[in-house]
């Protein structure tokens, strides 16, 4: 319990640097960090994935009205750097910027997801995260 509460502590710095960061504090986002197996096995199904508990973000937005939910799968997130987590982070949090030009396949938006996500990382390390 102690380990999931500090993994919810450093995952909520994680939000809040980053949601100022990609200027998305005028979103109404909700975020839902769970553990409950029901929740994670509902949120997180995917048929082109065996386990849902291997799934660690799924965000839905809607750029119409500014609003946003992110599910973050707690337990998935175990052992994961904080660099990795950051990224993970970013990445959800990308798919709120791009909504408005989803066309149907979230395939297509994950790739630019992925894509926005290295770009964003690669200036960070060029810039040095202190200047960052």
């Amino acid at each position: 319990m102690a380990n999931f509460k500090k993994r919810k502590k450093l995952l909520g710095k994680i939000i809040d640097k980053w949601t100022y960061r990609l200027g998305l504090r005028w979103w109404h986002i909700t975020f839902v960090l769970t553990a409950d197996p029901k929740a994670i096995k509902d949120i997180f199904r995917d048929k082109d994935v065996k386990k849902s508990d291997t799934i660690m973000g799924r965000t839905y937005a809607d750029w119409r009205y500014k609003t946003a939910t992110v599910y973050i799968n707690v337990p998935a997130t175990k052992g994961k750097t904080k660099r990795f987590l950051e990224k993970f982070i970013v990445h959800e949090l990308a798919h709120i910027i791009v909504n408005e030009m989803r066309e149907g396949k979230i395939r297509d938006e994950e790739s630019v997801v992925t894509a926005i996500t290295d770009a964003i990382f690669w200036t960070v390390d060029d810039i040095g995260e202190s200047n960052a």
